[in-house]
């Protein structure tokens, strides 16, 4: 810590103020409780799959569509997103992958988000094609 005319604050933010820069130090855990913790990123993720939900079945409301079609197109996207950032990990790590698969796959890093992206895409693309 250092003290100075605006009080007790860490290093950092002294630094980057004399610097004149900004320092992004928000916490990648929101909630933590023994072993549990809820991550700021994956509640994002959450609030963006609802909002996005509920302006898709909006949306499908008022063009006249079926609406528990937009449900069945936001599952198909959750898991196409799952699968293709777990996917583009292996593509971009496959020394980890080939050292342990089971657990490259199933740890809880490796969510690229342009794997998810790309995995979103083509299979709500492919269900849409499926189902026209």
């Amino acid at each position: 810590m250092v003290e100075g005319c605006r009080g007790t604050e860490p290093r950092v933010f002294v630094f980057a103020r004399e610097k004149g820069g900004l320092i992004n130090t928000m916490s990648p855990i929101l909630f933590e409780y023994g072993p549990f913790r809820i991550g700021v990123y994956g509640v994002m993720l959450a609030v963006g799959l609802l909002c996005a939900s509920w302006v898709l079945k909006r949306e499908f409301r008022r063009r006249g569509l079926d609406p528990s079609l937009s449900d069945r197109i936001a599952f198909v996207a959750v898991i196409g997103g799952i699968v293709g950032s777990k996917i583009f990990h292996v593509f971009e790590y496959p020394h980890a992958f080939v050292a342990d698969p089971f657990g490259t796959i199933f740890s809880s890093v490796g969510w690229a988000w342009y794997g998810g992206l790309l995995g979103v895409a083509a299979t709500v693309l492919l269900w849409l094609r499926r189902y026209n």
